[in-house]
């Protein structure tokens, strides 16, 4: 513990599974001017321009220190872990990019809210009037009317269809329409790296896991009062190394696997590479909507997905690493 009398530091008695060098890193950009440092050699950046390099004065001077000294120190600080030294003088280490542009898109370039605004596409479920709006990171498309897919939280909108985290620089020179779009483009992207056991936030090992409601009783236009899902049974990721969570249902997941997208192309619809347009990112959610799952095995843990276009079906049977274990057509 901290406190009076203590030696130890309130990072060091904070950290459980952060390491020591998570900690010296929380600790040496822990100061205003170092920050300011790092600020400022983002805005000399040109991810087009090999050489960045930024001279000690013209440094000093951006960050407007006037002893040398002081700025010395705390420009020492920072370099070989977030400030790379070259004859030229200082730029960005990658991790000192890394972490300017994390906070950046986490601010964005104004307040990020969007507050519910109907838009011009039906219900996945009843064909009612749908809504999107943006809170807290999480953009969130959701009926007027009907219970949607999953049930809201305390302070979200209730009828969620989708919801996926997304930062708020994606709001930044962006219509209504292409936020939507960026926001079912970044849930494709994120489906991809955690189905090859990728974390999409820190590129660490990510686990799955299925989650299945035992007591599962939806109404046919409603969700569980259990477990607030449409899904009997959810995929769930974890990574190992900073936290970081997902889940969705397995049908949803599965619109990214090479099988779905080979049967979608045979059908002339490609997954993927041309969400384009709002109409695209519908006709992709579309289409999940309608994919059907049903669990076939608990010990293990195995779900039969079932998709069916034009008269053709792809039936695959997924674990809970998200691997196909069995498909037929």
């Amino acid at each position: 513990m901290t406190g009076t009398g203590s030696s130890t530091s309130a990072l060091v008695a904070a950290a459980e599974s952060a390491g020591a060098d998570a900690i010296e890193a929380f600790g040496i950009v822990g100061n205003e001017t170092r920050l300011a440092i790092l600020l400022a050699l983002w805005e000399a950046f040109d991810p087009y321009t090999e050489d960045n390099a930024v001279s000690f004065s013209e440094l000093r001077a951006r960050v407007d220190v006037r002893d040398p000294g002081q700025f010395n120190y705390h420009l020492r600080k920072l370099t070989g872990r977030f400030v790379n030294k070259t004859d030229r003088g200082y730029e960005l280490h990658p991790a000192g990019l890394h972490l300017v542009q994390t906070v950046i898109a986490g601010t964005g370039i104004k307040k990020a809210v969007i507050d519910p605004i109907e838009i011009d596409a039906p219900c996945l479920r009843c064909d009612a009037p749908t809504a999107m709006s943006y809170q807290d990171g999480w953009l969130y498309y959701f009926c007027t009317e009907c219970d949607g897919f999953v049930g809201g939280r305390t302070g979200q909108p209730e009828g969620i269809l989708f919801s996926q985290a997304l930062p708020p620089a994606a709001l930044s020179n962006r219509t209504l329409e292409e936020v939507f779009v960026a926001g079912v483009s970044r849930m494709l992207q994120a489906f991809v790296m955690k189905m090859a056991g990728i974390c999409p936030r820190c590129a660490g090992v990510v686990g799955s896991m299925f989650e299945i409601c035992e007591n599962h009783d939806p109404p046919s236009d409603g969700v569980c009062p259990t477990c607030r899902r449409q899904y009997e049974v959810a995929v769930k990721w974890t990574c190992s190394v900073c936290k970081y969570r997902g889940q969705a249902p397995p049908c949803v997941a599965a619109i990214i696997h090479p099988a779905v997208c080979a049967f979608y192309h045979d059908h002339g619809i490609d997954i993927g590479y041309t969400i384009d347009s709002f109409e695209r990112s519908q006709q992709l959610l579309s289409l999940m909507g309608k994919h059907e799952q049903e669990l076939v095995s608990i010990h293990p843990a195995r779900v039969l997905i079932t998709i069916c276009y034009e008269g053709d079906e792809l039936r695959l049977t997924f674990d809970e690493a998200m691997n196909v274990v069995e498909s037929s057509t």
